[in-house]
């Protein structure tokens, strides 16, 4: 039986290390797992997972080409299943009587350069102007401020865009995560319960897209 841990980024944690977790639980050899704050709801089928408030920046690739091309990597290509996190995390909770899109947006210095892998406020009006017409709107992104269950990385400083209080002011209409997280409900979990119950998704790159990904539609 295996101890499994991945305390890597976000981003790489459930592209690859999340999906080795769940080949293993589906052989019968997992144990347990650990990983970083806020991954239980990640980690749902591991019969013991505890969380630390602990960051691997190193991926454990051997080269960013096999990352960043268009071909299966080959991590992919023994002993990687991606847990069935659509099916897990659909639910009653979240449905209206227009189809859910969600909108993933982030508002983090990026490699330490600064803001510009993120939707700016006048794209996010543009979304918004077009969308909830005909669409119920989820935006999605991290909070504010750390919380029991989302650790902000150390280092990696974000900023206020001013997309809260645009939401508040002008798109009242549009639901925001933040309103929904509490200490019982995780921001991971919420934000798989909207995206379990949209087939339409819009996300701006990395880690967030990742996650987006298994949901399909």
């Amino acid at each position: 039986m295996i101890n499994f841990s991945s305390f890597h980024e976000f981003g790489f944690m459930s592209g690859i290390w999340l999906p080795k977790a769940y080949s293993l639980h589906l052989q019968g050899k997992l144990n347990s797992t650990s990983s970083r704050i806020g991954t239980s709801p990640l980690f749902y089928f591991s019969p013991n997972h505890t969380e630390q408030n602990t960051t691997d920046w190193n991926s454990g690739l051997t080269s960013d080409e096999e990352y960043y091309n268009f071909y299966p990597p080959n991590f992919t290509k023994k002993d990687w299943t991606p847990p069935p996190l659509k099916e897990k995390y659909k639910n009653t909770k979240f449905i209206y009587d227009k189809p859910l899109v969600t909108i993933n947006n982030k508002q983090t210095i990026e490699w330490g350069v600064g803001l510009f892998n993120y939707f700016p406020n006048n794209v996010l009006e543009n979304l918004f102007d077009i969308l909830t017409p005909h669409y119920k709107v989820a935006y999605i992104r991290p909070p504010s401020d750390n919380t029991s269950t989302y650790i902000h990385d150390e280092g990696v400083p974000t900023v206020n865009t001013g997309d809260l209080d645009l939401i508040k002011t002008k798109y009242p209409e549009v639901l925001c995560i933040e309103d929904y997280i509490t200490p019982e409900s995780s921001y991971n979990e919420i934000q798989m319960m909207l995206l379990a119950n949209s087939n339409l998704h819009i996300s701006c790159a990395g880690g967030d897209l990742q996650l987006v990904s298994y949901f399909g539609g």
